[in-house]
């Protein structure tokens, strides 16, 4: 598929088709990891950052484990 080029301030952009948009989930306003590889663009959407709130949402109480002994410290070990 051909698409053009265009000028952008000081920079280049261009128009991604919405079918390839589709094929890889990418949406507006969404960060994406753009890289030169071998001549080539490679396009990827970027690594969501991951939050607090994000990692407990599917928290529940009974998740939660019972505290474990691991006994007196050995060697040179804090705790």
């Amino acid at each position: 598929m051909l698409v053009a080029i265009s000028k952008w301030g000081n920079s280049l952009g261009l128009r991604i088709p919405k079918g390839v948009a589709e094929d890889i989930n990418l949406q507006d306003g969404m960060a994406v990891d753009v890289r030169a590889v071998d001549g080539a663009i490679i396009i990827k959407p970027a690594p969501q950052k991951v939050t607090i709130e994000s990692l407990m949402q599917n928290y529940r109480p009974e998740h939660r484990h019972q505290d474990v002994d691991l006994g007196d410290p050995v060697g040179k070990e804090i705790w």
